[in-house]
């Protein structure tokens, strides 16, 4: 009988230090995080350093390869974090005459994020081609985006199938001319075009 309790003393035990452990390395992982944001705003990511980002949070340089191999995989956390939540905003206007200004509404919610955080918003474009971690990130962000513009859709009288075709069309739209916005240095307002190609797709397509 003892032994018995002794082995669930000891799965306790090998439990509660599992936790411990996940439960420090969270807070190891939200410091370089935090850290390294604050670095990159204050400094501008080029010439924030890893030495920097792990002197800052307190931790060996070492310690924040552990958790980011490369200074792009915070940039990939951060666009995660920050714009996948704006695409469940259930704040989008709904109805068969608002197609367009739902959806609208939801680029410029994304766009916030550039306006709101312009160096990491332009370090996550400078990266992309070359990090797998931002590279997944955008897909996720386009996958929501694309989810959400289907829902504004479908509330607008599209079939379904019509309804995953248009969205398609529109997640095009958008990662095209946000790329064109870039690669012509910003010379037009992303804004306006965005909002006029948007009202031109949704009446090439019927539903204003």
């Amino acid at each position: 009988m003892s032994n018995g309790l002794d082995e669930d003393r000891l799965h306790s035990h090998d439990a509660n230090m599992t936790g411990v452990r996940e439960t420090k390395k969270h807070a190891v992982r939200e410091a370089l995080y935090e850290s390294a944001l604050s670095l990159f705003r204050s400094k501008g990511y080029e010439l924030t350093t890893a030495a920097e980002i792990a002197s800052a949070a307190g931790v060996a340089k070492g310690t924040l390869f552990n958790h980011f191999p490369t200074k792009a995989d915070i940039i990939a956390a951060w666009y995660r974090r920050e714009l996948i939540p704006r695409l469940a905003d259930n704040g989008i206007p709904e109805g068969p005459t608002s197609l367009s200004r739902g959806l609208t509404a939801l680029t410029l919610r994304v766009l916030d994020l550039s306006r709101n955080e312009p160096e990491l918003w332009q370090a996550q474009i400078r990266e992309a081609p070359s990090s797998p971690a931002i590279q997944d990130a955008e897909r996720a962000a386009e996958s929501g985006i694309r989810e959400s513009a289907v829902r504004l859709i479908t509330v607008a009288g599209k079939a379904p199938e019509e309804a995953a075709e248009l969205a398609d069309l529109y997640v095009t739209l958008v990662t095209g001319t946000v790329r064109e916005w870039v690669v012509t240095g910003q010379t037009f307002d992303l804004d306006a075009r965005l909002a006029e190609r948007t009202q031109r797709l949704c009446a090439l397509a019927g539903v204003s």
